[in-house]
């Protein structure tokens, strides 16, 4: 007689043998309706991306991170905020706090106290996430700009992979074809791959989780594009993530990134990191624009500290990939050249402290030398008032008998 095991065991088999048999007609892909989520292996690469924005994020306003799990997005929809930022910087009673998303859009949450001051999120929050179709793996930064309200930037983990779970809804059941990467050509031109990065998403459909609007070009817009920075319209064709954000960016600001990026013969945001968010990479493209025209307008008065500073701001938006590591080099050579020209300036005037210092060394003696000789001058009348009543005293030894 077959055990229970026995019985369990054939029908788990069969089902696993039906699963392995399921082909897909083009051979590259597991076909299933069943929906996706973010894979485990790549939320270190989303919180360092959300670690990288809150480094650049203004240090007079706190912030923090937050890796989203399971039962923040889906479920239960309940986050938990930390304890010490909560305990620093948020009342210890229930109230309402805002969400400013990267539209400007606020939401209101409520949150509550609970137990040993655990602060929770109810009512709103699944607004919120739905709203934004967060999943596990994103990775939140919170930024808190005003009294219970923050400004929330959102990091996408882009990759998926196949799992159960109650989002199903929100993804398309098309299989996932396996990615094919090709060697890229040594000296290509720059335009012609991004044009043709573009028209493979065009080609896919894919669709891109981006809350900022950006506009998408036609495919016969590209005429112009694909040659070269010849011309300020190839501007209007900029591309992040195959989207155009040409309308993002301010009109005064259009022309000197033009003049930058024909500089350099491509697109300065060409590498960024893929699922940042288009209004932050408008901003970090303003702020280079702004970093560029400080830098030509450096002079003898300049301080070397505030040269450091954009340094430092170029920096953090190199590590995102930003191409602005020409801008660097021009700052730290500006750097170079200043102090060498203060130095000989700082040794006179160190040479300058040291002989102040002796001439009050000097002064110091000088009044100390002073006062001893107006001493002995006071001395020295005493002794002439002395002397003179004396007279009398010489007189009765001089006039005495023999």
């Amino acid at each position: 007689m077959r055990t229970a095991w026995e019985l369990k065991k054939k029908p788990a088999e069969q089902r696993l043998m039906d699963l392995t048999n399921q082909k897909k007609k083009n051979g590259d892909s597991v076909s299933t309706d069943r929906p996706y989520k973010r894979s485990f292996g790549l939320r270190s690469s989303a919180m360092n991306r959300a670690q990288t924005i809150q480094a650049n994020l203004s240090p007079h306003f706190p912030s923090f991170a937050k890796p989203m799990q399971i039962s923040h997005v889906a479920r239960k929809f309940e986050l938990t905020l930390p304890k010490l930022f909560c305990d620093a910087h948020l009342p210890k009673k229930d109230g309402m706090i805002v969400f400013l998303d990267e539209n400007d859009q606020s939401y209101n949450i409520n949150y509550v106290v609970r137990v040993r001051d655990r602060f929770d999120l109810t009512g709103g929050w699944r607004s919120f996430s739905t709203a934004h179709a967060l999943l596990e793996g994103d990775v939140l930064v919170f930024q808190l700009i005003e009294p219970c309200k923050f400004k929330v930037y959102i990091v996408k983990d882009t990759r998926l992979t196949k799992v159960d779970g109650p989002n199903r809804d929100r993804f398309h059941r098309k299989p996932i074809k396996a990615a094919k990467t090709e060697p890229e050509e040594e000296n290509s031109d720059p335009i012609e791959r991004t044009r043709n990065k573009y028209l493979e998403r065009i080609s896919q459909k894919t669709k891109t989780d981006r809350t900022t609007p950006i506009r998408k070009p036609a495919r016969d817009e590209y005429a112009s594009y694909s040659d070269s920075f010849g011309t300020e319209r190839s501007l209007e064709y900029s591309l992040l993530d195959g989207l155009t954000i040409d309308s993002e960016i301010p009109t005064d600001c259009k022309e000197k990134y033009y003049g930058l990026c024909k500089s350099r013969n491509m697109f300065l945001h060409e590498n960024l990191v893929q699922g940042l968010n288009g209004k932050l990479a408008v901003e970090m493209i303003s702020e280079t624009i702004r970093i560029a025209d400080a830098i030509r307008a450096v002079d003898s008065k300049t301080a070397p500290g505030l040269m450091e500073g954009w340094d430092k701001t170029l920096k953090g938006f190199e590590e995102i990939g930003m191409v602005v590591g020409f801008l660097r080099v021009r700052i730290r050579k500006l750097i170079r050249v200043f102090r060498e020209y203060r130095a000989g300036i700082e040794l006179k005037r160190i040479e300058r402290d040291e002989a102040e210092e002796e001439r009050i060394a000097l002064n110091v003696k000088l009044w100390r030398v002073e006062n001893w000789i107006g001493e002995i001058d006071a001395e020295i009348d005493a002794l002439s008032a002395k002397n003179e009543s004396m007279g009398p005293v010489l007189k009765e030894i001089a006039c005495a008998p023999w």
